[in-house]
């Protein structure tokens, strides 16, 4: 019996993890994985079509959806002019997406601290446009304001990327544990293999001796049976004799008589 080597795939798909050998594209993004033309609904024509820059430039949708989320997340400031001389910040904030960090923040619509104060400042602003003149002073603390939120802001994200480093350390280290034990089991397996060609080793042993076993159990039986033939052949014979000489003996006794 052969061994069986379990062996990680060098480039392995990055939706169904079977190696990728042909028909493959890799992704230029921060996951650098390759993946399958089938898995990922690209044909091989059109794989052989793409230029070398599109795939040089080939994301995949989870990449994709990774940039999206970090662009979206960031807040835009432009500014209005309310004068010849004076102008005011305006706050764009996108929806800042949520995590769901050990049961501290819900899925629910209901808005966050910095959301409402975000919406806050907003407002002031928008009050500040409807007046006809707005001094310096109104405009710096508006600015001052925007620029404290952004910092918060700035201050969640990072709690986030730390909150999410943490989670990946502990997945990386559940898949490293994951690892080990495939690695374990593999080389069990070679120690099981290796025991069960042992133990068919043996076995073929056993079993060629049971063979010899009964052709010399046959071949002393087919000699029994033929000496009891020969047993038979010459008590036959010796009966033969005696009863001829029986005969012989009578014949002289009437004689005699």
């Amino acid at each position: 019996m052969s061994k069986k080597n379990i062996q990680t795939p060098k480039y392995p798909c990055g939706e169904c993890s079977i190696g990728v050998k042909y028909s493959g594209i890799r992704c230029t993004g921060s996951c650098d994985k390759w993946y399958h033309g089938s898995c990922i609904n690209i044909t091989d024509k059109r794989l052989k079509k793409m230029t070398e820059d599109e795939l040089n430039n080939w994301t995949c949708n989870s990449c994709n959806t990774i940039v999206d989320s970090q662009s979206s997340s960031l807040p835009e400031i432009t500014f209005e002019a309310l004068g010849e001389s004076q102008q005011i910040p305006m706050l764009k904030t996108p929806r800042t997406p949520r995590y769901q960090n050990k049961g501290k923040e819900n899925s629910s619509g209901v808005m966050s601290d910095l959301e409402l104060k975000l919406n806050h400042v907003k407002s002031k602003v928008k009050d500040q446009e409807e007046q006809e003149e707005t001094d310096l002073e109104t405009s710096l603390t508006l600015a001052a304001e925007v620029g404290n939120l952004l910092l918060a802001e700035n201050c969640k994200l990072k709690n986030d990327v730390k909150y999410l480093n943490i989670r990946n350390s502990e997945l990386e280290a559940k898949l490293n544990k994951i690892e080990a034990k495939l690695e374990d089991i593999a080389q069990n397996e070679d120690k099981y293999l290796n025991k069960i060609e042992v133990l068919e080793g043996k076995l073929q042993e056993a079993l060629a001796q049971t063979m010899h076993e009964k052709e010399n159990r046959q071949a002393l039986q087919n000699y029994y049976e033929e000496h009891d033939t020969s047993q038979n052949l010459q008590l036959e014979e010796q009966a033969k004799k005696i009863s001829s000489l029986e005969n012989i003996i009578l014949k002289i006794n009437r004689k005699e008589t």
